[in-house]
């Protein structure tokens, strides 16, 4: 049995944190971006952070526009100072 993460098809969300962008053509639109950490289809929300147990903070989403399409590079480390978009912050870890 092989319990290693199924590679996602260019395109599908990781679905989890991993140390590199998650790279996208972006069609115009709004886009939800996780902050919780917990979402199934990560980097997009998928409403996971309502089920927030009790005394921890809610996390909302990030709210973004992308007014033309084009390719985007979505922060999957956490540690952009760009975030939601990707610094290369998770080379130098």
């Amino acid at each position: 049995m092989n319990d290693a993460p199924r590679k996602p098809s260019p395109g599908e969300p990781p679905g989890h944190p991993q140390d590199r962008p998650f790279v996208v053509t972006c069609a115009p639109g709004k886009y939800a971006l996780c902050r919780c950490r917990r979402s199934a289809r990560f980097p997009w929300c998928d409403g996971t952070h309502r089920t927030t147990p009790a005394g921890e903070a809610e996390q909302t989403p990030v709210k973004i526009v992308i007014d033309v399409e084009r390719e985007v590079a979505w922060c999957c480390c956490g540690r952009s100072a760009k975030h939601p978009f990707c610094d290369g912050s998770h080379t130098r870890i």
